[in-house]
């Protein structure tokens, strides 16, 4: 596959209802020439855990990310990064 993936969303992101907290949220859009992949999520920095993967938690982050960026439902993949490391 040639081309570059762009950056399509760098926010911070509600999670977890009310009294929740924040995760950092990047999504990555495949090049055209890729259109059949789906789009890439890195999510970390949840709460207090700067810099920290949200392993205990993904459903959290999953879900929210569902119905802010993707409200259609289109599918996207997830990507943990290594702990210690900023998205």
């Amino acid at each position: 596959m040639s081309g570059v993936w762009q950056l399509a969303h760098d926010m911070v992101l509600p999670v977890g209802g009310r009294y929740g907290t924040v995760a950092h949220v990047r999504v990555h859009e495949p090049p055209p020439a890729g259109s059949r992949c789906a789009p890439i999520t890195i999510a970390g920095q949840v709460g207090d855990h700067t810099g920290q993967p949200p392993n205990d938690a993904p459903a959290h982050v999953t879900a929210p990310i569902q119905q802010v960026i993707f409200p259609s439902g289109r599918c996207f993949n997830d990507v943990e990064y290594p702990a210690g490391r900023s998205p």
